[in-house]
Parts: C-alpha cells; structure tokens; sequence
C-alpha cells in the first residue's frame, strides 16, 4: 500500500508538493510585482502627500504668526501715527498762535502809531487854530480899545502887551 516514508507530511496534509511550490513561486513572484510597482510608489506617495501635509500646517503656522506680527506692526504704525498727527497739529496750534500774538501785536502798535500821529495832528491843528485865535483876538481886542480911547494902537509895545495878556490866558485854560 504506500510506505510510510513514501508519504510525507505534504500528503498527510493533502497537498500536492509541486503544485505548491509553483504556488508559492507565483505568490513570491506576485509579492515582488506587489512590493516594487505597487507597494513602493503608494509607501512614497503616502510620504510625500505626509510631508505636504506638515509643511502646509508649519506654513499656517508660519502665516498665523507672520498675521500677528503683522497687527503688531499696524498697530505700532498707527499709534505712531495718530502722535505725528498730534504733534503736527499741536504745532500747527502754536504757529497759529504765536502768529495770532504777532499779528494783534502789530496791529496794536499800528494803532497806537495812528493814535499818536492823530495826537499830534490834533495838537498842531490846535495851535494852529489857537494862533489864529489869538491873531483875531488881538485884532478885536485893538479895535475895541480904539473904539474905547478913540485912537488906534499900533506902535509894538501896545501889540506886545496885548499877546502876553493873551498867552496869560492861554495858559490858565490849558
């Protein structure tokens, strides 16, 4: 019948020694196509779709921080700005004063120039109508008096005597 040792372990088990190894043949053959052409390219597209994944999330990492700083910055820049402005406009406030201070200082000396020149215009005008006063009252007060002692005055001394007594008078007025 068949000899013990004529029966292996394969056909105890029932398989069939050269059909499995031609099976085992294929399936290495298969495992090699599997691992080269296909396991290798999936493994490295695998790798490369990982590392595009990190350094997408490191570059949102990257803008994340880059925005703060950012809005640091704007904020610095405003704050600087809005002071520029003050200062600008608190000089612009000074100038505007001290030009204000100027211009009502020369206005007021300008005024206080017309204020004398007009006393002094009014002082001359006085002693002109003064003098002209003082002309006619001489010549009233000669023709009253000839008309009083019936002879004219005309020789100088009466004429003297006539304007100091007048100039007398002018002073007590003044």
């Amino acid at each position: 019948m068949t000899d013990p040792a004529s029966t292996s372990v394969f056909t105890t088990l029932g398989l069939n020694l050269p059909l499995f190894i031609a099976q085992l043949v294929n399936f290495g053959l298969i495992l090699l196509v599997v691992w080269r052409w296909v396991w290798r390219p999936l493994v490295k597209a695998m790798d490369e779709r990982q590392e595009k994944i990190s350094k997408g999330l490191q570059n949102a990492e990257q803008a994340t921080k880059d925005l703060q700083a950012l809005t640091v910055r704007e904020s610095q820049v405003i704050a600087t700005a809005e002071r520029s402005a003050t200062d600008i406009i608190e000089a612009a406030k000074q100038t505007a004063e001290k030009e204000r201070r100027q211009i009502m200082n020369e206005t007021n000396q300008s005024l206080e120039r017309q204020l004398v020149e007009a006393r002094e215009r009014l002082k001359q005008e006085r002693e002109v109508v003064l003098t002209s006063i003082r002309q006619e009252a001489v010549g009233l007060i000669m023709q009253a008096t000839e008309r009083v002692l019936g002879s004219a005055l005309t020789d100088k001394p009466s004429q003297a005597l006539i304007e100091e007594a007048l100039k007398d008078v002018a002073k007590q007025t003044v």
